[in-house]
């Protein structure tokens, strides 16, 4: 609407409309900016965004892919400190990251509000996640140095969700509004270790 309406009243001014120093034609520009104020990351989040409401599930196979690699990691028999901690640590950040999602899925609003940060941790997760792998299987100091870098990323970037009241305000709302998911909508399933924590 921004581009229609700027447009028709570049066009009320005639001739002078047209020319730079009636300071219309910048306007024009700028407007142009609004139908395409979503950068990259933002639309990608938006779409991690929906596909997750759309199959919650899919939090579950993510958490379970990522959970059984770790599972596979020997901690007991792990010499190198470094090593141990960084694999705890990914473990520790894997957990924390699917116990506060799980709670927030439901509530559409907040996780607008959220997904950004969202996807950010799901991507630091993730890349150290495969850089555990590959170092599993070349036992380079190379990818060992790749995977510190990255884990000291995750320890740094990793934003756990924040304003609680603004999701408690978002939760009342939603009952206020009778917005509650009914019973047979799909839900993430709380993992037997989570629900001590939840």
């Amino acid at each position: 609407d921004a581009i229609k309406v700027t447009s028709e009243g570049l066009e009320m001014f005639g001739g002078i409309g047209y020319m730079e120093n009636s300071y219309l034609p910048g306007i024009l520009r700028d407007s142009q900016v609004l139908p395409i104020w979503e950068g990259t990351t933002n639309i990608l989040s938006l779409d991690l965004l929906r596909a997750i409401m759309k199959w919650p599930r899919s939090l579950d196979i993510f958490y379970d892919h990522l959970k059984r690699d770790l599972s596979t990691q020997d901690t007991k028999s792990m010499t190198d400190k470094t090593r141990l901690a960084a694999v705890e640590t990914l473990t520790s950040k894997l957990d924390s990251w699917y116990a506060s999602t799980i709670q927030i899925v439901r509530h559409k609003d907040y996780m607008e509000f959220f997904c950004r940060t969202l996807t950010f941790n799901m991507s630091l997760l993730y890349i150290c996640h495969k850089l555990m792998i590959i170092y599993t299987v070349t036992k380079t100091d190379k990818d060992f140095e790749t995977f510190l870098h990255w884990i000291s990323r995750l320890e740094r970037e990793y934003e756990a969700p924040k304003e609680p009241r603004m999701l408690e305000c978002f939760v009342a709302r939603e009952k206020m509004m009778g917005l509650d998911l009914p019973n047979g909508d799909p839900q993430p399933q709380s993992h037997p270790e989570m629900k001590a924590k939840i």
